[in-house]
């Protein structure tokens, strides 16, 4: 059904009867009938000096606190930044930590603005770069270099990016420091809270995509190397946070995509039996993004046709692991509808459950494969292994009961 919609809808623009809006930096799509915004003559104004005064008041408590000292400034605000809100907002969140007054803060913003002239930026983005400076040249140079490493970042991220990447781990400790820096960030607006957590303290951050890459274009040669760890070691962390909980948390599940990258990333960068752990979960991630073949292409870069049993393998979780994967290369040949080569996989990962008497390993397998017989209708076969995985699953939950019990 879906296809036939789309295929409607297509044939409606062609006929000319429908109207879209394309939002792009790049050249216009050059459709029949299109009409760009802005003209290239009447650049994209911002806004009217009454609302861009509100929103430097909004981001300025200390504006807000002096009265009409502080409406004053925000009017000039409005008029030298012709309303454009990043630059806006750049200000305020300067202005709240400078030691200047009012009346001078603005001062020497016309040199300021005539030293960024650049004839390949428009005015607004002068304006943007001239209020870029301020805020970024008086950070110390400590926080400079820490907001640089973030610009590896271009989707939203949780605080742990931000300690991996600034060579801190990701316990409480350093989260908490981690934490004090990106505070003074989005406090000077270079940083935005993309996400709150329920007791209203920031969850995820973001950059604004200009602030993103006028930081991009700063990063030294020497400092990209290190950029690169932190954002795989943040791949890695993440895929381990978004592992089996996408389908739980809609905003996790966004997050998660959108970090893609990094999660690719972090594969080179493990080794070991780290390493496919790493692998079967960002196989179960992507495909359960639809990606199904490059889940394939990275399951069968571990296991390929014809890999013996590892029965001579005397690590457990080495062994849990090469059980783990097949059991992920079957579901996505399920979803490939080669349902022989599935079960042969799910035969081999409960094999390897055996060899290390993992119960609930072993109930998963039954669980799968009941799932593929009720698919080819035997269902006499499938009933009797769903019968077998509720047992393993009752015995489990008596070990597990017995266990506390005793503790």
């Amino acid at each position: 059904m879906q296809a036939i919609a789309i295929h409607q809808l297509v044939a409606q623009v062609a006929r000319g009867g429908a109207s879209l809006l394309l939002t792009s930096r790049q050249q216009p799509a050059k459709l029949a009938g299109e009409r760009v915004f802005p003209r290239a003559d009447h650049p994209l104004p911002g806004l009217d000096p009454d609302p861009a005064a509100a929103l430097f008041l909004h981001h300025s408590p200390r504006a807000q606190d002096e009265g009409d000292a502080g409406r004053a400034l925000a009017r000039q605000v409005a008029e030298v930044t012709e309303g454009h809100p990043l630059a806006i907002a750049l200000l305020a969140g300067e202005y709240d930590l400078s030691p200047v007054s009012a009346t001078d803060f603005l001062a020497g913003w016309a040199d300021e603005l005539a030293h960024a002239q650049d004839y390949g930026l428009a005015e607004h983005h002068r304006t943007f770069r001239v209020a870029f400076e301020r805020s970024y040249n008086r950070l110390a140079p400590a926080l400079q270099t820490r907001l640089r490493a973030l610009a590896r970042f271009p989707f939203p991220f949780f605080a742990q990016a931000a300690a991996l990447a600034w060579g801190l781990g990701t316990e409480d400790d350093d989260l908490a420091a981690a934490r004090e820096d990106l505070h003074q960030l989005t406090h000077r607006s270079l940083l935005e809270v993309e996400a709150y957590y329920d007791d209203h303290t920031p969850a995820t951050y973001r950059f604004q995509p200009a602030l993103q890459q006028a930081l991009a274009r700063r990063v030294p040669d020497a400092e990209r190397a290190a950029l690169e760890a932190g954002f795989a070691a943040y791949g890695a962390w993440l895929a381990r946070r978004g592992y089996g909980d996408i389908h739980k948390d809609v905003s996790l599940a966004r997050l998660v995509r959108l970090s893609m990258d990094a999660l690719d990333a972090a594969t080179a960068t493990l080794e070991g039996v780290e390493q496919l752990w790493h692998i079967r979960r960002l196989a179960w991630l992507k495909n359960a993004y639809g990606r199904t073949g490059e889940a394939y292409a990275l399951l069968e870069s571990v296991l390929p046709p014809g890999q013996p049993l590892p029965g001579a393998e005397t690590d457990p979780e080495a062994v849990r692991v090469a059980s783990s994967l097949r059991y992920e290369m079957a579901s996505v040949y399920v979803t490939r509808g080669d349902l022989e080569r599935a079960l042969a996989l799910y035969q081999e990962s409960l094999q390897l459950d055996e060899q290390i008497g993992d119960i609930q390993g072993k109930a998963a397998s039954l669980h799968e494969m009941a799932r593929v017989y009720v698919t080819r209708g035997d269902l006499e076969r499938a009933l009797a292994l769903y019968q077998e995985s509720l047992q393993l699953n009752i015995r489990l939950d008596q070990h597990i009961n017995n266990y506390i019990t005793r503790d």
